[in-house]
């Protein structure tokens, strides 16, 4: 008589939710036209990822490529498992799959079609919204393509320059950039093309070096990267996420604190009324009682807020902190981008009757106690060697 064994359990992974559903599908149809470094970042988690492979198209001629660049990237075992069977399967088809010791990196080397191999750094945005983007392209069979500059999300294109070098010029080039503006994070080169294309829309001089050098490289990035629609740091941290999205002023505070934040002030030209107005009340015969002098500097800082930060203004300001979110997120400090997202949130908002924006609020004091504390260093060193100078703003 024969034993029976009892059927095993068939798990069957859980459906995904619809906005997840749609991200997935929206990679796979543009897959084509997408670098692998650009769909790890955009997956944002192990179990997208772990779907996303399952789903590519093996007759694809990229397909290994993706699947290397997503086990980099994921090193957690549902992803590691699916990245397995999909070589397994191209394997099967033919395809010449090398092969891996068990506990090492991949050994597999993503060749681009076309024979050239691209990667894309950024950095932080400062507080003026100037950032550094470099690209370099490896050419088959010899020579490399280097892009490189600083843009601004308000002037535009402040440098920018491309040309063709061998691989040791491109090396000291490279590390001489490197070194020069530091905390460049790597990223997808649909993310840079977004940086470089919405710069040189918004550059406001006739024709100059920077925007020559860019549209030599402009036909080559356009046909390579999709232009991002909104921004990046969305699809890896959800607005509903959050457990709270409202940000509190010691959040702002430990943001602010960040070195990425430093230059996060606002400008001195800018300021320099306020301060003005607010040593003019310090200082005034009229109000007497300090109630009275905080009270009338309160207003002053509020109607400096609601003035300076315009409609234009305060999207800037909100594009910046999305951007500095998602290279948090990159930089593994998910902390901060959460609070730089709790923060874009903050100025998105509309400005009440009584109160303006919370992070708004705080930059403003946040830079008032720089130039004060700045000017206090100025009236010490100065009083040493001039006892009746007068007070300096820097």
């Amino acid at each position: 008589m024969s034993r029976k064994h009892p059927r095993k359990m068939v798990h069957s992974a859980p459906s995904l939710s619809p906005d997840d559903e749609a991200r997935v599908n929206s990679l796979l149809e543009d897959i084509s036209r997408l670098e692998p470094s650009a769909v790890s970042d955009r997956l944002g988690s192990p179990r997208l990822a772990a779907v996303f492979v399952e789903r590519i198209p093996l007759e694809n001629p990229g397909a290994i490529n993706f699947m290397v660049a997503i086990q980099e990237s994921f090193p957690q075992k549902e992803v590691q498992k699916a990245v397995r069977k999909g070589l397994f399967r191209l394997k099967q088809r033919g395809v010449d799959v090398p092969e891996r010791r068990k506990d090492d990196r991949p050994a597999f080397v993503a060749v681009r079609q076309e024979g050239s191999q691209s990667n894309a750094y950024v950095s932080p945005p400062d507080g003026l919204g100037n950032r550094a983007v470099f690209i370099q392209t490896s050419r088959i069979p010899a020579g490399v393509d280097l892009a490189m500059g600083v843009v601004s999300d308000e002037k535009g294109m402040q440098e920018f320059v491309f040309g063709r070098y061998s691989k040791r010029k491109a090396r000291e080039m490279r590390d001489f950039f490197f070194q020069s503006v530091g905390d460049l994070l790597e990223t997808s080169l649909e993310h840079a093309a977004t940086l470089l294309e919405s710069a040189y829309h918004k550059s406001k001089t006739g024709p100059n070096r920077a925007t020559s050098d860019y549209l030599r490289l402009r036909p080559w990035l356009l046909e390579k990267a999709s232009l991002l629609k909104a921004p990046i740091v969305y699809e890896l941290i959800p607005i509903n996420s959050l457990a709270d999205p409202a940000i509190t002023d010691s959040q702002i505070d430990k943001l602010l604190g960040h070195k990425w934040m430093e230059t996060w002030i606002v400008h001195p030209d800018e300021i320099k009324p306020l301060i003005q107005e607010i040593l003019s009340v310090q200082q005034s015969p009229i109000l007497v009682s300090a109630e009275q002098k905080g009270s009338r500097i309160q207003d002053l800082k509020e109607g400096f807020v609601s003035k300076i930060y315009t409609d234009e203004k305060r999207a800037l300001t909100r594009a910046r902190l999305e951007e500095i979110a998602y290279l948090f997120y990159k930089a593994g400090e998910e902390d901060y981008a959460v609070l730089a997202l709790k923060a874009a949130l903050s100025v998105r908002e509309k400005d009440s009757t009584f109160k303006s924006s919370d992070f708004l609020r705080h930059l403003v004091e946040h830079s008032l106690s720089y130039y004060l504390g700045r000017m206090e260093e100025n009236r010490k060193d100065m009083s040493k060697e001039e006892p009746a100078s007068r007070l300096i703003l820097p």
